[in-house]
């Protein structure tokens, strides 16, 4: 997201493409997400990244500043794909379909299966009370 492009918020959404496929994915943000990120000043294509330099060079850069943060915050083993867990997570355990958040994290509803669904007790509940329902 380092190279997240000013122009993929409009209107309160966010639009990325799909890696593999390039499809279009749009997704709403909160009105607090809008307003922090248009309040950023830096002239430029990029919210995150001045687009001088290498690309790499900049992902490093934030890598080390998150990395600080989360130790300040005395959070153990802190790193940035975090918050892609912790959305995935949220929104299984709200009820969003397995397909629906697999688009929103650019992934296979396989993978969201495989990495995040283990971690929603109410999905695991419900798989158990729909096997128990079986039992004679």
């Amino acid at each position: 997201m380092v190279a997240l492009r000013k122009s993929a918020v409009r209107s309160g959404e966010l639009t990325l493409q799909t890696r593999k496929t390039g499809a279009s994915v749009r997704f709403p943000l909160p009105d607090y997400a809008v307003r922090n990120l248009l309040e950023l000043t830096e002239e430029g294509t990029f919210f995150f990244w001045s687009g001088s330099g290498l690309l790499k060079s900049a992902v490093a850069d934030w890598q080390r500043t998150l990395a600080r943060l989360f130790e300040l915050a005395g959070i153990s083993h802190g790193h940035a794909h975090r918050f892609r867990h912790s959305l995935a997570v949220k929104l299984l355990s709200k009820g969003v379909a397995v397909n629906h958040v697999a688009a929103i994290l650019r992934n296979s509803s396989a993978v969201v299966e495989k990495h995040y669904s283990a971690w929603v007790s109410d999905r695991q509940n419900a798989l158990n009370e729909a096997v128990r329902a079986r039992f004679p």
